[in-house]
């Protein structure tokens, strides 16, 4: 979802060849990093110490990752934290009034990474 949402950033000029954009599962990295990662303060903190393009000294997932990936994915309205269901009222609705083309958003009741039930959303 974030790399359907940044192609439409830099690609307007192609709205016109686009009729709708579908968003299956556009799930916060940050809450579900919150909700199964103990460590994760711990981790923003070494983050926030390091430069954007330095390999953090711990493996998320089992891969490196930089601290600029990190803070983007896991703190609040950082680069990539683009569908957290913590924003204020109305966030998406002003989210989908950036693009001239519709935007649907799918959510499942089953999605494994979803830490909302579905009747919140």
């Amino acid at each position: 979802c974030q790399s359907i949402t940044c192609f439409l950033n830099q690609s307007q000029s192609l709205d016109h060849k686009i009729a709708r954009v579908f968003l299956h599962g556009p799930i916060s990295d940050r809450l579900y990093e919150q909700k199964t990662n103990p460590l994760l303060e711990k981790q923003l903190e070494i983050a926030k110490l390091k430069r954007g393009n330095e390999i953090l000294p711990f493996l998320h997932n089992d891969m490196p990752i930089t601290a600029y990936r990190f803070l983007s994915l896991f703190t609040f309205k950082g680069d990539d934290d683009l569908f957290s269901l913590d924003f204020e009222d109305g966030y998406f609705v002003n989210f989908s009034t950036l693009y001239s083309v519709p935007i649907t958003f799918l959510i499942s009741d089953k999605d494994e990474y979803e830490t909302f039930s579905i009747d919140t959303i």
